[in-house]
């Protein structure tokens, strides 16, 4: 019986952890929509991301409240206003909000976010 309740246990933490990534995965690819799209709103170079809904879709998927939603996007609306110059003038959004993907500032604004995780609340 003993047996039965840990292993019930362990499966439910496994579970919550698969559960963690995966919303922390959604958070962070969403900064990254929401960062290319605030650097091409500012860009001469404004292609395509205008009218792209990826951002609002990891929204739509996620599981948090909207202060972690909040917090993300303005951390993305700074990071896509730093300068990154090109030596042949070119626009580099995607070089800058790869760095921002990927960047500790993000990383530690993520786990901070996990207190808002609304667990159960969507899938």
């Amino acid at each position: 019986m003993l047996f039965f309740i840990f292993l019930s246990g362990h499966t439910y933490s496994q579970k919550i952890s698969k559960t963690l990534s995966i919303e922390r995965i959604r958070l962070k690819n969403m900064a990254f929509c929401d960062c290319v799209t605030y650097a091409s709103l500012s860009s001469k170079d404004s292609v395509l991301i205008v009218n792209d809904g990826s951002a609002a879709g990891y929204f739509e998927l996620g599981n948090y409240s909207k202060e972690a939603y909040g917090l993300i996007d303005s951390l993305a609306k700074e990071y896509s206003k730093i300068s990154y110059p090109s030596k042949e003038g070119r626009s580099l959004i995607f070089m800058k909000c790869l760095d921002f993907y990927n960047s500790k500032q993000l990383q530690n604004a993520i786990i901070k976010s996990d207190k808002y995780l609304l667990i159960n609340n969507k899938n």
